[in-house]
């Protein structure tokens, strides 16, 4: 039992860990973005994080506290390590330091640790409070998480609108066909076929039950699946593995071009930029970004 909860406990720590190493230079005054400006997936993120707030106040007035111990485990297992900060790490990783990309991503984890260490203080006091004194400094805040209140459960979402919220439901069914794939994934890789998930290419036929939501997601589902490239439709070179589960065919074969060095995803336009030749084109225009002062581009080049 004491290993159990000791898991529980290294589970949430390490999570505060990860997110606080991503909002070393977030200043929530400066570079907060809107929670309705912000990228459907972190909209998704929060959405989840105020189900868990509901359930996690309503345990505290029950006095089930070993629901709120298990609920928190599942969602930093499941939605958070399992799913969102898989996903996230390209983006915080790859992406320029100030775009909007990554900073929606920083708006999303800060919101996210700043509520639950409110909401687990009665808790892991002693972790809780340290989590506090490192998080990004906010003049509004109290000094210690011990005399601040709750986050209201609504709070993170109550900007959204009715259509965003229903739109949010669509990443229930994106998680399941990303499951599917991840398993196909695996097949690839334990035969060798793959060393990793950025070598492969998938092809994704969906039918009438899954094409509209492809469609719809089609340039999130590299990112959503870390692979490099997704292709849908009946496929003009079907992949080597294959699988078809509930009406979802996928297939995965190599991906086309070649590794980029510093994104590691594989692109037929490495090579391409007098620059940066050994980098994709989306990492290409990061590294003019960070390098080259804006007023010296013209038309995107020197």
């Amino acid at each position: 039992m004491i290993r159990r909860l000791s898991e529980g406990y290294r589970k949430f720590r390490n999570t505060a860990r990860f997110i606080l190493g991503n909002l070393s230079d977030f200043s929530p005054n400066k570079d907060s973005v809107s929670i309705n400006d912000l990228e459907e997936l972190d909209q998704w993120a929060l959405m989840r994080t105020s189900q868990l707030l509901e359930r996690i106040y309503r345990w505290y007035e029950t006095y089930e506290f070993h629901r709120i111990y298990h609920g928190v485990y599942d969602f930093m297992t499941i939605d958070l390590s399992s799913f969102y900060f898989d996903v996230l790490k390209d983006r915080l990783y790859t992406a320029a330091p100030h775009s909007p990309l990554r900073r929606s991503s920083q708006t999303a984890l800060y919101h996210i640790l700043e509520s639950l260490t409110r909401a687990l203080a009665p808790i892991y006091s002693f972790t809780c409070d340290e989590i506090w004194g490192y998080l990004p400094s906010n003049p509004d805040r109290p000094e210690s998480v011990h005399i601040a209140q709750f986050t209201p459960a609504n709070q993170l979402t109550r900007e959204l609108s009715s259509k965003t919220i229903k739109q949010l439901q669509n990443w229930g069914q994106l998680i399941q066909i990303r499951s599917t794939v991840l398993k196909i994934l695996e097949e690839a890789r334990k035969d060798k076929f793959i060393g990793n998930s950025l070598e492969a290419k998938v092809q994704l036929t969906g039918g009438e039950r899954y094409d509209l939501v492809l469609n719809t997601y089609e340039p999130l589902l590299p990112g959503l699946f870390i692979v490099s490239q997704v292709e849908l439709g009946t496929p003009s070179r079907p992949g080597k593995y294959s699988n078809e589960i509930d009406g979802l065919h996928v297939a995965v074969g190599r991906a086309d071009g070649e590794k980029c060095e510093r994104c590691w995803i594989y692109s037929t336009g490495v090579g391409k930029d007098p620059i940066y030749r050994t980098v994709c084109p989306k990492c290409s225009l990061v590294l003019k970004e960070i390098t080259l002062p804006q007023n010296k581009l013209v038309g995107g080049t020197p």
